[in-house]
């Protein structure tokens, strides 16, 4: 090759490398609100830090992803008015309003669900079905994150309601813990990461289980979905309870007796 050509061929290849590194560092920047600020990681890395880099799947990235930033890496997404927002590998309408809003839908591979109440919430499964009017099922080892407390789906089968006030959970599932991450210099963490059981991570990538059923609401005990805002039943009074919407729902009649307190979110 000649010499006087190894000058232009290499401003090509760094301007090349920089196109390529440039969006991830911008998609960082939006995740964090301050990732170009933001301190070195200190000390060795965690357990799901490591698994996080053997598996390829970053956990922390994915729950600390808006709906605006999930919807650059899936092919489809949708907004379900008033409070749902969702990617998916493949979302169908089931039912829309008069305005053509979609009312009832259905998703499937690699989900992500973002829910506008108060608090945000974030989910993560391979199947979810949602109403507009307040009901949201996922099945296929669930995520779902409010604040610092993240509760995992253990199986393919586990499902997550999701009505009114409160989580309700359909087997095996496990409260994870926040483990290292990014460090804030104005304190706190960025983007957390949580220790999932190693075969979330595959899971995640591998896809929905092809021989479980579509996913309908006959997968939630019809007494669950008549009474939502009961108590919980029994042994799940870890799991952390949801905020309600701006709009709340009706107060049920308590026939002149006194309303138990709510106990604070978990923190």
């Amino acid at each position: 090759m000649p010499k006087n050509l190894l000058p232009p061929l290499l401003r090509l290849s760094f301007a090349l490398t920089c196109g390529l590194v440039l969006p991830m560092c911008q998609s960082t920047s939006t995740t964090t609100g301050d990732a170009s600020a933001a301190a070195p990681h200190a000390g060795p890395l965690t357990g799901a830090e490591i698994a996080d880099k053997q598996e390829g799947v970053d956990v922390g990235k994915l729950l600390s992803m808006t709906y605006d930033e999930a919807k650059k890496v899936s092919p489809n997404s949708l907004a379900v008015p008033p409070f749902y927002k969702l990617t998916a590998d493949e979302i169908t309408v089931l039912r829309t309003n008069a305005k053509g809003q979609p009312e009832r839908v259905r998703a499937k591979g690699k989900v992500f669900v973002q829910i506008d109440f108060r608090e945000k919430l974030v989910a993560l499964a391979q199947e979810a079905y949602i109403e507009s009017d307040g009901e949201v099922i996922l099945r296929g080892r669930p995520l779902l994150k409010r604040g610092r407390s993240v509760v995992e789906g253990l199986s393919e089968t586990t499902v997550y309601y999701i009505k009114g006030t409160r989580l309700q959970v359909i087997g095996k599932h496990r409260l994870a813990k926040q483990e290292g991450g990014i460090e804030s210099p104005h304190g706190g963490t960025i983007r957390p990461s949580f220790d999932v059981q190693p075969t979330w991570r595959r899971a995640w990538k591998d896809g929905p289980n092809p021989l479980l059923p579509a996913l309908t609401p006959s997968v939630v005990p019809a007494e669950m979905r008549a009474s939502p805002l009961l108590p919980p039943v029994q042994n799940s009074s870890d799991l952390p309870k949801l905020l309600v919407p701006d709009d709340d729902p009706p107060i049920p009649s308590t026939n002149g007796a006194k309303p138990l307190p709510v106990p604070p979110p978990p923190q």
